[in-house]
């Protein structure tokens, strides 16, 4: 599963997405961390995009993060509701959502304490 850190969390998603029968390949690098827009250094981020090309939508972004009830929210669209950035803004694929997860880092307190 691609996965990206961060603010503590990782964030997962599906190697593919369903999308209006196509399947989609998503990677690692296609997930990026987002700031709230007036984040200063050493913020942790907020959320995730996942930045993609989908057949007949052209590039669209998907937010990933919390949905305030320890469950998570993908929308479409970018997190700071830039349109700008997307050709269209499609739903993403309840299929696709279920299986999208955040979780805590693994933390190791022994690497702390070597600091």
């Amino acid at each position: 599963m691609p996965q990206i850190n961060a603010g503590g969390l990782v964030y997962s998603v599906p190697d593919t997405m369903n999308f209006n029968g196509e399947d989609i390949e998503i990677v690692s690098s296609d997930l990026s961390p987002v700031w709230y827009a007036d984040a200063i250094e050493g913020d942790d981020p907020v959320a995730v995009e996942l930045h993609m090309e989908l057949p007949e939508h052209g590039t669209v972004i998907f937010s990933i993060g919390s949905d305030g009830w320890n469950g998570v929210a993908v929308t479409a669209g970018p997190y700071d509701g830039d349109a700008d950035r997307v050709d269209t803004f499609p739903e993403p694929p309840a299929s696709f959502v279920e299986q999208v997860s955040i979780a805590p880092a693994e933390y190791d307190a022994f690497e702390d304490d070597q600091e």
